[in-house]
């Protein structure tokens, strides 16, 4: 018999998914929830119920958005002719913020990882393909992290995307090695992207 009611034994249950929240983590939010007040609780599953229906990931980029085609590829003012592909959402925003960058972005949301399950047809190269020539880009930047898993994944893209004939470079050195683009500061990373380098298998 569990200790817990339901309500809050499923909760806790289901934090413990959430990235870096273990066991105790997670009944320490539940009961935090449990306590909080209603309309706390009523505006939380409101934002959850919100993000379930309208969040979906952009039919070009495959960033977060609210439409089928996000705000980042519907714009006029962004450079066609160079694309920084990250693994993440947070990893576009962390180069967004540091200025260097005004060209387009393609989302991976998943890194090369067979421990994980995550092999090379799980990684859709054939939706970056496209976005290349969507736009007609020239230039292609692998801003992946510097772990196995992320030059491994430049790896399969540098030999796949090579036959389009496109420029394809890497973030300069200077970011830690196995850190996480979305943690590195502005200033790193504007140095990075302007001093990048030609990618060389």
């Amino acid at each position: 018999m569990s200790e817990y009611i339901n309500e809050i034994e499923k909760l806790i249950h289901l934090l413990t998914y959430l990235p870096g929240v273990g066991p105790k983590n997670a009944e320490r939010i539940a009961f935090f929830l449990a306590n909080t007040s209603k309309d706390f609780k009523e505006d939380f599953i409101s934002t959850l119920s919100s993000l379930s229906k309208n969040v979906r990931k952009c039919e070009i980029c495959h960033n977060f958005s609210n439409d089928k085609i996000c705000k980042l590829c519907s714009s006029t003012e962004r450079d066609n002719s160079i694309l920084c592909v990250v693994e993440k959402p947070q990893d576009l925003l962390a180069v967004e913020k540091s200025g260097a960058f005004r060209g387009r972005y393609y989302v991976l949301h998943k890194l090369l990882s067979p421990v994980d399950n995550i092999l090379p047809d799980d990684i859709d190269v054939n939706g970056l393909i496209n976005a290349i020539k969507r736009f007609g880009v020239k230039e292609v930047i692998l801003a992946l992290k510097s772990s196995v898993e992320g030059e491994a994944t430049s790896i399969l893209l540098f030999e796949t995307l090579k036959s389009l004939k496109v420029k394809i470079t890497k973030l300069a050195t200077g970011l830690p090695k196995g850190g996480e683009l979305e943690f590195v500061d502005e200033k790193t990373i504007y140095e990075a992207i302007l001093g990048r380098k030609n990618f060389e298998n």
